[in-house]
C-alpha cells in the first residue's frame, strides 16, 4: 500500500509511444505527476554513462555568462555552485553537460536524447519530431 500513488502514475513502454502518452497525460491529470518505465533499456543508459565518464575531463569546464546564451548551442560543459537569488532557489553543486543535437554527438547520446524529445512533444501535442532537427 505504501507504493500505491507511484503504481497509479507509472507507465511501463511497451513499443507504443501513443499508449504511454494517454496514460501519462491521465496521470498528469489525476495526480500531477506522470512515471515512464522501460523507454531506455537499462545497458543501453549504463554504456551511455561510461562514454561520459571516459570522456570527461575537468578542464572542460567553462565559465558561463548567462547574457551568452549562443554558448548554449554548442557542446560545452559546466560547474553551477550555488543558485540564484530568487525566492524558490535551491543551492547546488552539480555539473552540467550540454550537447543540442545541431552539434557533434560528443558522448553518442542524441539517440537515447531523440527518444526522450519525441514523448515530451507527444505530451505537449505538438509534432513528434518537433526541434529535433534530423
Amino acid at each position: 500500500m505504501k507504493y500505491s500513488v507511484l503504481e497509479n502514475v507509472t507507465t511501463k513502454f511497451t513499443g507504443r509511444l501513443d499508449a504511454v502518452v494517454e496514460e501519462s497525460l491521465r496521470a498528469l491529470q489525476s495526480h500531477g505527476f506522470a512515471r515512464v518505465q522501460g523507454i531506455f533499456p537499462e545497458a543501453e543508459i549504463r554504456e551511455a554513462r561510461i562514454r561520459v565518464e571516459c570522456a570527461f575531463s575537468p578542464d572542460n569546464d567553462r565559465k558561463h555568462d548567462p547574457k551568452e546564451s549562443s554558448l548554449l548551442a554548442s557542446n560545452f560543459q559546466k560547474l553551477v555552485i550555488g543558485g540564484t537569488n530568487e525566492p524558490n532557489d535551491t543551492p547546488r553543486f552539480v555539473r552540467m553537460f550540454y550537447s543540442p543535437f545541431m552539434e557533434h554527438d560528443q558522448f553518442k547520446m542524441h539517440e537515447i536524447f531523440r527518444r526522450l524529445a519525441k514523448l515530451r512533444n507527444c505530451l505537449y501535442g505538438v509534432r513528434e519530431d518537433f526541434a529535433l532537427f534530423l
